[in-house]
């Protein structure tokens, strides 16, 4: 995975200068806009979730990410988290499939 949809809870929309800020790479609030996945960083569910630095989406039931391949691909919300990992990491040697 190159780029992924980060998830902010909804109630945390606009907000700025906390663990759980909506911020961007480009204002100075770098850390608010990376994102992890895999075990014990899944990808969030709902769109109330308030786990911190994982991805998500407001797409029903899918988080759009852009592969290092250039393909964008719609991943399950339910995907195992083992697989995100996977996918998240580079130069592991393992060959991922999404029906996993």
């Amino acid at each position: 995975m190159l780029v992924g949809e980060k998830h902010v809870d909804v109630d945390q929309w606009g907000v700025g200068g906390s663990t759980y800020a909506d911020g961007g790479a480009y204002n100075g609030d770098g850390f608010n806009s990376m994102r992890f996945a895999g075990p014990g960083k899944t990808l969030a569910r709902i769109i109330f979730d308030n786990s911190i630095n994982i991805f998500g989406s407001h797409h029903p039931g899918v988080c759009q990410f852009v592969l290092c391949d250039g393909s964008v691909k719609a991943i399950p919300v339910t995907v195992n988290a083992a697989t995100l990992g996977w996918l998240a990491a580079r130069a592991d040697g393992e060959v991922v499939s999404l029906d996993q």
